[in-house]
């Protein structure tokens, strides 16, 4: 999984704002929405979608500003329950899935964690980006 976009975005534009949108449990996709509270991106919404997200833990909103990083093999296995996981399928390995830890701007992570196999992201505008 490539975070670095996603991540960059986060620590450029700095939005206040996370509200998760939806889950589809059909195709397991989580998408996040981050807005700004004012600036220059205040009428837009940067959308995250992660792809294949199998294992989350997250608040319905944060009125903070977030950052993305991916979990260490420590915090792996301390987040992973562990009799019905098998480690290697949260490894981050090619075809095994990343967990990333939402982290404040400092890097100290929240308590709340992602596992997925992919993530984009994207600006829209006003309600375009609304998942049906």
């Amino acid at each position: 999984m490539d975070l670095d976009p996603v991540s960059t975005v986060l620590e450029c534009e700095s939005p206040e704002n996370l509200t998760v949108q939806t889950y589809d449990a059909h195709s397991m996709e989580l998408v996040l929405a981050f807005t700004s509270d004012g600036g220059p991106k205040e009428d837009l919404t940067y959308v995250v979608r992660f792809e294949q997200a199998v294992l989350f833990h997250l608040p319905a909103s944060l009125y903070h500003e977030v950052r993305f990083r991916k979990a260490t093999e420590a915090e792996r296995e301390r987040l992973m329950p562990a009799d019905c996981c098998d480690p290697y399928e949260f490894s981050g390995a090619k075809g095994a899935y990343t967990v990333v830890l939402l982290t404040n701007r400092d890097g100290k992570a929240l308590g709340y964690y992602i596992a997925a196999e992919s993530v984009s992201g994207e600006w829209v505008s006003g309600g375009s980006w609304v998942t049906p």
